[in-house]
């Protein structure tokens, strides 16, 4: 009985099991060659990333809402703040720029 209390609890058959520690990496290809999946080094990246996802869900969950959502963000990465809030909000964009003094290319 000891011994029972001790021993680790056995998972259970219907969880997936666990990712071998010697996996190596997704690759995905950028400008500068392969690199692992999870380094991003640009805006560039992230996009790249992010249409990879859509695929992933229009091939194998089409009916999943996540790729509007990320299609939306994808076309906000570029954006700099107040392009990002006038897409989201337009109708705060001129409690923003009252705030903030305007945006950076007004000040130009």
């Amino acid at each position: 009985d000891d011994f029972k209390s001790r021993a680790p609890a056995k998972k259970p058959a219907t969880e997936k099991p666990a990712v071998a520690k010697n996996t190596p990496p997704a690759q995905a290809v950028s400008s500068r060659g392969v690199v692992p999946m999870d380094t991003i080094n640009s805006r560039q990246d992230v996009i790249r990333i992010l249409d990879r996802i859509c695929v992933y869900y229009d091939q194998n969950e089409p009916a999943s809402p996540v790729p509007l959502l990320l299609k939306r963000a994808r076309r906000l990465v570029e954006k700099n703040f107040f392009e990002i809030m006038q897409d989201v909000a337009p109708e705060s964009a001129a409690q923003i720029e009252k705030l903030f003094g305007g945006s950076e290319e007004k000040e130009s």
